[in-house]
């Protein structure tokens, strides 16, 4: 009975206790439909996955917010309700260095302001974070990092797992780091002890420190096989870095526009995209960004200039703002 009838329920129990409400936000996985509006309110609905169908119920809402243009592109037709806006990130050097440097510093502007700007932050991370094993960033070393969970298959770990153990060797000095839940339990220290590579490839444990992590990142990759907007993509962006990743359509808003495409593979200002699954151009991606310097340096500085332009609350918050303003005229 429950499952014929939640939604009507839930509808109604919205109506009655908020009555003096405007605009009603809900999140695809709170299962409300307003078959019942109150009049002077506006319903609105967040769907923050890659939609399978479209569900014709979603017409109740006054609007429909995706998260990504691909998702937009695909299901436009289906609805003039629909919009796309982004999720915000904060980001870390306009709200935290200025505090750290009582000063104006622009990391924007120059990789050498942004490398300087990384390592003030990470020399107060380091003092305000004592109990969290950290590195002083050295140009000699480099480190692919990623950071999710490892019992999920969602995250396609074993994938980048499998492609940087094919490069692995050709870069004694750098190494790939997974941060996340499940590191322990994951069949992949199998696979890296199976291939040697326990020098080259870690598993880290899941912390709550991830500032960290991206501070003494060099290159953020991933392998996903499926997203949504991935929020981790967009914060190694807001930290400087170069990002590299298999095509799944989704994470293409985390690219600039208008790359350059050659044998295959898509170099965007601030990263490289792969076809999705084709791990021999993916190693190719990485070996590059790992054999050049200057190239994943101007590439990081790109990502924050693009994570601010595109993924900052302020931008965010305006389009959240013309929205709302439209639906109360």
């Amino acid at each position: 009975m429950w499952k014929w009838f939640r939604h009507l329920i839930v509808n109604l129990a919205i109506n009655a206790k908020y009555t003096d409400a405007d605009i009603f936000i809900e999140s695809d996985f709170f299962l409300l439909f307003p078959y019942i509006k109150r009049k002077n309110m506006k319903y609105i609905r967040i769907i923050h996955v890659e939609i399978a169908k479209w569900k014709r119920k979603n017409n109740l809402f006054d609007k429909v917010v995706v998260l990504s243009s691909s998702e937009y592109a695909k299901w436009q037709h289906k609805s003039n309700k629909l919009i796309r806006i982004f999720n915000f990130i904060p980001m870390p050097f306009d709200t935290k260095l200025p505090q750290i440097l009582h000063t104006d510093s622009n990391p924007y502007e120059s990789i050498e302001n942004l490398l300087n700007a990384k390592k003030t932050l990470l020399a107060h991370n380091m003092q305000t974070h004592k109990d969290t094993p950290q590195s002083t960033p050295d140009s000699k070393v480099c480190k692919i990092i990623a950071v999710g969970q490892m019992q999920s298959n969602q995250k396609g770990f074993p994938r980048m797992v499998s492609a940087y153990s094919k490069i692995a060797r050709e870069f004694p000095n750098c190494t790939l780091e997974i941060t996340g839940k499940g590191h322990k339990e994951s069949p992949m220290n199998d696979t890296i002890k199976e291939l040697g590579l326990q020098d080259y490839i870690k598993l880290n444990a899941f912390t709550t420190n991830i500032e960290s992590v991206y501070l003494q990142g060099d290159i953020y990759a991933m392998t996903s096989y499926f997203e949504g907007l991935p929020m981790a993509l967009i914060e190694a962006m807001s930290y400087g870095l170069p990002i590299v990743a298999y095509d799944i359509g989704t994470i293409r808003d985390c690219f600039a526009p208008n790359p350059e495409i050659k044998n295959g593979i898509a170099y965007h200002k601030n990263g490289i995209l792969v076809p999705d699954g084709d791990e021999n151009l993916l190693c190719e991606a990485m070996r590059e960004l790992l054999s050049n310097e200057a190239m994943r340096l101007e590439m990081g500085r790109q990502s924050l200039i693009l994570a601010k332009e595109r993924f900052s609350k302020e931008v965010i918050m305006q389009e959240w703002q013309d929205l709302l303003t439209a639906l109360k005229r």
